[in-house]
């Protein structure tokens, strides 16, 4: 059963959620332009599990003060995309959540 997400207005230290395809990595918004734009900020993670090739996973967050620094804007369609990139173009971001996830499966 996929999991329903909800998009969450951002605020600064707000965990945000990049999936590219079905692996998720770990951002942080850092600044909140308006409402419509945001600068969101890649974290450190780490596995805590010790389930190996596995689905069931579980992962370790830290701020990367040097971490990619992303701006994204929120679009007509409600999804945040990042700047410069067309409306309906990968990768997709997730307000409100902060997820890492590595699929066994590829």
């Amino acid at each position: 059963m996929a999991k329903t997400r909800t998009q969450q207005t951002p605020k600064v230290d707000m965990g945000v959620t990049e999936c590219i395809g079905s692996d998720r990595y770990p951002y942080t918004v850092i600044v909140v332009v308006n409402h419509r734009k945001i600068v969101v900020r890649s974290d450190e993670y780490r596995r805590t599990d010790k389930n190996g090739f596995s689905e069931m996973q579980s992962y370790e967050y830290t701020p990367n003060p040097h971490g990619k620094e992303v701006t994204l804007t929120l679009r007509k369609n409600g999804r945040w995309v990042e700047e410069g990139v067309g409306l309906n173009d990968p990768p997709f971001w997730f307000i409100g959540e902060r997820e890492a996830y590595q699929d066994p499966c590829f």
